[in-house]
């Protein structure tokens, strides 16, 4: 119990300043390609916070779930996984005791469920998929190399930002350059070769091995 509210401590401190939430009925592959791409450099360092979590094959008891469901709403998360077996044998928590933020997740969640079993992974991956609207730290940027490589490792989750269509519009055109890079840089060395004057002299390797300097009397 007492990691487990480390671990709540630690997820709630890394909320990052965020907008209203909307109650957006989109998925995965679509839900922040529409988003304005609003973020410079520098709000993207104000912003920094954990945005990838990966709780592997941890077990919680209802009460955890609830605690851990309200603790995601509060945060920066974006991107997480934990064990779906975990979660299926959990039964659904009272309403009352989530909090606003996780609790405007509800109509979204029953709409779409497509069994009770699914009840709590839907809804952890709902909260988390809307607090994309909070910050862009997952999508990939010309201008911040250090958080792409960042991006490049945070795979291990029920959804790899990777596949999101803005990032893969993003590594295409990153292919297309590296390209055109290299067919730059080997146009560069053709042109520094010397081309042979037409009347130069040449010689054969015998003679280029022949001593023809004359002998002193």
């Amino acid at each position: 119990e007492d990691v487990f509210a480390r671990l709540l401590t630690w997820i709630s401190s890394s909320s990052s300043s965020s907008s209203p939430t909307k109650d957006r009925d989109d998925r995965d592959h679509r839900d922040q390609d529409d988003q304005d791409d609003r973020a410079t450099k520098e709000g993207r360092k104000e912003k920094k916070c954990v945005w990838s979590l990966n709780l592997g094959e941890l077990e919680f008891k209802p009460s955890q779930l609830v605690r851990l469901a309200n603790a995601l709403a509060a945060s920066g998360v974006t991107h997480a996984y934990l064990t779906c077996n975990n979660l299926f044998r959990v039964r659904e928590p009272d309403e009352g005791a989530l909090s606003e933020a996780a609790r405007s997740c509800l109509p979204e969640v029953k709409r779409n469920l497509a069994s009770r079993e699914q009840f709590w992974k839907d809804l952890l991956r709902t909260i988390i998929r809307r607090n994309r609207s909070k910050h862009d730290l997952f999508l990939f940027r010309d201008d911040d190399p250090e958080q792409n490589d960042i991006i490049w490792c945070a795979y291990k989750n029920w959804f790899d930002p990777k596949n999101m269509r803005k990032n893969d519009a993003w590594i295409h055109k990153e292919k297309i350059r590296a390209k055109a890079d290299i067919q730059t840089a080997q146009d560069h060395d053709d042109d520094d070769k010397e081309e042979p004057h037409p009347h130069a002299e040449t010689t054969t390797p015998e003679e280029e091995g022949r001593d023809d300097t004359p002998l002193a009397i």
